[in-house]
């Protein structure tokens, strides 16, 4: 039977108080701005169903427009405490009595991923309550035979390792450090753990904006959940951080992609109205919308229509040959889409706009009226996800790996002008020179097992063995099937790095 969530307000203000007498817990409490005391006053309960594009990311139905406390952040020291490069991030999550089973009864019973409340210690500052749900379709395959949830609703174990979304304001407390929300990722596909960080390094010394990225060891209904992966959702605050405070209020859209059985997520035209662009029949199980989805400004009537997107659309599909390089690089960042490019060519990237026609965003700047592309769960990159192809030697003059027959317009059109191939050229060569080199990449590799070593050797939701983790981040050659999930070659981190970057500059 499923519990009903209504009643975890209440519950958690019981068990707030029977910790009160905690000073340390209650200090950090009233430091981060919580008030245990009245933690059933305000809005929404726990009780809300959020299924929309959930196919793998945020899917958030909410526009997360909470007013910062201050437009002058040092957006880079706030990064730097929830994602701290330095050591892995203590995460311990405790709902009432029974409300974490009811939130797994709800994904089991009625494919429902339902928001709870919940008490949250991150390091040390603990938040009173914060919102808890599943997060993700894809990454819940994780469970089956590993430890999660299963491939299908149905009988999930509650000592796995859920993917899991926290929201720090949902019940009406503060920001947490001026976010919204995290992102808690289990690394489902990715026995190294490492390329999800790895692939945002990448991104960001290319000047790509991507999410910050950390680890976390999780404690979820006093049971050890194991390492996670902590990423940054693309929300608002992100948005502020990387594109500065004039990029806030009600300008600026941003859509999501998410996965769809049309082609709506390689761009091509399919006509001048919002529901052309949106679908509730062609969505994976368990997500009610998919397609390109708005994800802010969505009570706004002046700008939910759609008509940024479209125009964008059919300036990308109908400007003439001879007139495209200009009108296009007037309505998006051409550049920053060159350098995605290069990075996912490189990386063997194409659970994304290069290969499935999702799992990106696009943000309209306000300050420039240009759209840019945004990378995201980037869990699958470094050949993580099979394409049909010899992911070491793929051929980086076309940047597409078309698992699905559709056309990208996008990259077909802007790669067909000279001037724009011959820089994502250029960009590749500097991939494959700097930063996709065996010196960065055994430095970075090196810096992360230092950090989680010991917690794979002690996680009991790692599918895997020590020895296992070892090999993958290591320089031998691959060893067989891909242990985290998709089929195809698991491919060792160093080993493809070093023959990944030398056969991308035999191509040049």
């Amino acid at each position: 039977m499923l519990r009903d969530p209504t009643a975890s307000i209440l519950a958690l203000t019981a068990l707030f108080a029977a910790c009160s007498t905690d000073s340390e817990s209650l200090a950090a409490s009233t430091e981060t701005g919580a008030n245990p005391g009245e933690a059933g006053t305000g809005g929404s309960t726990g009780a809300s169903v959020d299924q929309a594009g959930e196919d793998a990311g945020t899917g958030d139905v909410d526009d997360g427009e909470g007013t910062l406390e201050s437009e002058d952040i040092d957006w880079d020291a706030e990064l730097g405490i929830i994602f701290p490069q330095d050591h892995v991030v203590d995460i311990v999550i405790a709902p009432p009595p029974g409300d974490w089973d009811a939130l797994l009864s709800q994904w089991d019973e009625a494919s429902s991923k339902v928001w709870y409340a919940t008490r949250l210690q991150y390091d040390d500052d603990v938040l009173n309550p914060v919102g808890m749900r599943l997060k993700g379709w894809s990454t819940l395959l994780y469970g089956t035979g590993y430890g999660g949830g299963p491939a299908a609703p149905g009988n999930s174990d509650p000592a796995g390792k859920f993917p899991l979304k926290i929201d720090f304001d949902r019940y009406e407390g503060p920001h947490y450090h001026n976010l919204d929300r995290v992102a808690l990722n289990n690394n489902w596909a990715d026995i190294s753990y490492m390329r999800t960080r790895l692939a945002s390094r990448m991104y960001e010394s290319m000047g790509v904006p991507s999410s910050s990225t950390a680890y976390g060891r999780a404690t979820v209904d006093g049971r050890d959940a194991g390492l996670y992966t902590i990423v940054q959702p693309i929300d608002r605050p992100f948005l502020r951080s990387r594109f500065g405070s004039a990029n806030h209020a009600n300008d600026g859209n941003l859509y999501k992609i998410v996965y769809s059985d049309t082609e709506i997520g390689s761009l091509v035209w399919r006509g001048d109205a919002k529901e052309d662009y949106v679908s509730t029949t062609h969505c994976k199980g368990g997500t009610l919308e998919c397609g390109i989805l708005l994800k802010t400004n969505t009570e706004d009537e002046n700008a939910n229509d759609y008509e940024d997107l479209i125009s964008f659309i059919d300036v990308l599909n109908h400007s003439a040959d001879a007139e495209f390089s200009e009108k296009i690089d007037a309505r998006f960042d051409v550049d920053s889409f060159l350098r995605q490019a290069a990075v996912n060519v490189a990386i063997s990237s194409f659970d994304n706009y290069f290969g499935m026609g999702h799992n990106y965003y696009l943000y309209r700047r306000p300050t420039d009226d240009r759209f840019i592309m945004i990378p995201w769960d980037l869990n699958e990159t470094y050949a993580g996800h099979p394409c049909g192809e010899d992911m070491l030697r793929y051929d980086v003059h076309d940047p597409v790996c078309n698992q699905r027959g559709h056309d990208f317009v996008l990259a077909r059109r802007i790669l067909a002008v000279p001037a724009f191939r011959q820089a994502y050229l250029g960009y590749v060569e500097e991939v494959a020179s700097q930063w996709l080199t065996p010196e960065v990449h055994r430095t970075w590799v090196s810096e992360f097992e230092y950090l989680i070593r010991d917690h794979i050797a002690t996680d009991p939701n790692y599918i895997a063995e020590l020895s296992d983790w070892l090999t993958a981040i290591g320089d031998a050659p691959p060893s067989g099937e891909n242990l985290g999930g998709h089929g195809g070659v698991e491919y060792n981190l160093l080993d493809f790095v070093t023959r990944r970057s030398a056969a991308i500059l035999s191509q040049l």
